[in-house]
């Protein structure tokens, strides 16, 4: 039941959570080889002697301006008091909804669970299927001379805008920070665990992505091996729209590089998206837009030129419902919308020229995948699209980060 002369100051909602809550023990190939308390897993004599592995987790949740929302760890939590880390670093319980694997599904719902336990994230606001696995992380970090970490570690990525109200049980302080501000995090506090930054290695043309933790020295941790894809760069190393212009005059010369005529209003909590495009020529039709949108997105954004009518309204709330729900990263409208407040209410990215309340013909009348002029440029389907809150880009090809 441990060292109760040692465990005597321990904060009494910590040391129920260590007794009470049962970590997953795996071996270094994820295979569940058991459980124990959160106490000993985290015991470093236990660690050192048994080998104990736990299975754990890191969320990185970044809101629609690709801001990373960072916690600082409460005075009372035994393992890194203060730490300022990601936003949320956990385990996933030895109970049947959290060790599924199929699709680290288990995982995501712990994600989910201690999300809303610590920072006060409601569950709707975090759908389990709107986390991104990027890979897993083995690591050693002691935190002082009894407890640490050992740790096989699911790095979870997510873009929401959410209402954060931290339990200050958990956590002690909350804030956003952009790119620059994480870059350079050992530089800036003392307190730091789990800070990111992303590395490219270029092999033979195939490009391969690893995450590096950066870790304050003091805190002696092993980094052993992790891995993950290319969507990190797209994350972290995120560069605006504003930036690709200046740094690319060459390939606004050649024609290459596009931006769009600034005639759009900006709609949807996400303000800025990318992807590769899907070209839909209509005119006072919503057929074909709503046939799209009920498709899988797989990241895509959808550029529909409208004819620029202001006569009626080509897009609605439940489309928009229904492209964010099956992943669509955006939708650029040369017309209008309507359903404005549900539009704004969804975690997409929509563009267009305004809102009228008059519904579209439903003739099913138009052309799928062709070549569109709207907004000064001529656009093809397979082009990318770059949005933020400066302007609309297109690219010939997708943009090397």
């Amino acid at each position: 039941m441990g060292d109760t002369a040692t465990d005597a100051g321990m904060d009494a909602v910590q040391r129920r959570l260590m007794f009470e809550d049962e970590c997953i023990l795996v071996d270094e190939n994820d295979r569940v080889v058991g459980h124990d308390t959160k106490y000993n897993c985290h015991l470093m004599e236990k660690i050192e002697s048994e080998n104990l592995l736990h299975r754990a987790f890191s969320v990185f949740l970044f809101n629609s301006k690709y801001e990373l929302l960072l916690q600082q760890r409460s005075a009372t939590k035994v393992t890194f008091p203060l730490v300022w880390t990601n936003t949320c670093c956990s385990h996933p319980l030895y109970r049947e909804s959290e060790l599924i694997d199929e699709n680290a599904l288990g995982v995501r719902n712990a994600a989910q669970r201690k999300l809303l336990d610590e920072l006060g994230i409601p569950a709707e606001e975090l759908p389990v299927d709107q986390f991104i696995p990027l890979g897993r992380m083995l690591y050693k970090a002691p935190s002082d001379g009894k407890w640490g970490e050992h740790e096989l570690d699911y790095l979870l990525f997510i873009i929401r805008d959410v209402n954060v109200h931290p339990n200050p049980d958990e956590v002690a302080d909350v804030k956003y920070v952009n790119r620059d501000q994480v870059e350079r995090p050992v530089e800036k506090s003392r307190y730091w665990r789990g800070g990111a930054e992303a590395v490219a290695l270029v092999q033979t043309g195939k490009e391969k992505l690893h995450l590096r933790v950066s870790i304050h020295p003091s805190l002696s941790t092993e980094v052993i091996a992790i891995g993950v894809d290319r969507r990190f760069l797209e994350y972290m190393a995120l560069v605006t729209t504003a930036e690709v212009c200046d740094a690319n005059p060459q390939l606004i010369a050649s024609g290459e590089l596009r931006a769009l005529q600034p005639i759009f209003q900006i709609y949807g909590r996400r303000q800025v998206f990318s992807g590769p495009i899907v070209t839909l020529k209509v005119y006072e039709d919503n057929v074909l837009v709503r046939e799209f949108l009920e498709e899988k997105g797989n990241g895509r954004v959808l550029v529909v030129d409208g004819g620029g009518s202001m006569r009626c309204a080509i897009l609605g709330g439940n489309p928009v419902v229904q492209a964010q729900n099956n992943g669509w990263a955006g939708i650029v409208v040369n017309g209008c919308i309507r359903d404005v407040d549900e539009i704004n209410g969804c975690d997409i990215g929509v563009r267009a020229l305004a809102s009228h309340p008059m519904k579209a013909n439903k003739k099913g009348i138009g052309e799928k995948y062709v070549p569109i002029n709207m907004a000064g440029t001529r656009i093809c389907d397979g082009e990318w699209l770059y949005a933020d809150t400066d302007g609309i880009l297109i690219t010939k090809t997708e943009l090397s980060v």
